[in-house]
């Protein structure tokens, strides 16, 4: 194998260069294999990954309630569990000698998944999916469709198992600027 001229990058078939991945992480065996898919790309291409949890917001109460015994218990150790499942995807690609860093942030799924593509200037957004069914798809939604279709770079979809006679793993290209 060959050394590149220095000064230019090793483009994935995408055709544009891998230096900043981010990934979605919700604990599900799909967002598992995409830590996993994302930090095999960084190895190949010399990328950092930056892994990424959404947080609900707490629900607000009508103020005639008053404080909702054990909310603040709740809403404490759900925080706690986003940041030990980003925790994890960072120790797992550290093993792998991938520089890896991670992000908590309140809001929905697609939200802050965006936010961080645009603040890192990701190259690739790398999510799990579920392969939910068109009806389940239409009345509840996709985090991953929504994402495919709106997102400033190029999106792999893995998916927890392979649909028959088809791959596991789906790139998208957004056709927003």
């Amino acid at each position: 194998m060959t050394e590149a001229p220095p000064g230019t990058e090793r483009k994935p078939a995408l055709g544009i260069p891998l230096r900043t991945i981010v990934v979605g992480v919700d604990g599900s065996p799909p967002s598992q294999r995409a830590v996993a898919a994302a930090g095999d790309l960084a190895r190949a291409f010399g990328a950092r990954v930056a892994v990424v949890t959404a947080v609900s917001p707490p629900l607000v109460y009508p103020t005639d309630l008053g404080p909702v015994p054990g909310s603040r218990t709740a809403a404490s150790s759900l925080r706690r569990n986003s940041e030990e499942l980003v925790a994890a995807g960072i120790a797992d690609l550290r093993r792998l000698g991938v520089e890896a860093t991670g992000f908590v942030r309140e809001g929905s799924p697609t939200e802050v998944l965006l936010a961080v593509v645009e603040e890192e200037k990701a190259d690739l957004l790398v999510v799990g999916s579920r392969g939910v069914r068109r009806t389940q798809r239409l009345l509840v939604g996709s985090v991953a469709m929504s994402i495919a279709s709106t997102a400033a770079c190029p999106v792999l979809l893995v998916r927890e198992s392979p649909p028959p006679g088809g791959p596991s793993v789906n790139a998208a290209r957004s056709s927003s600027p």
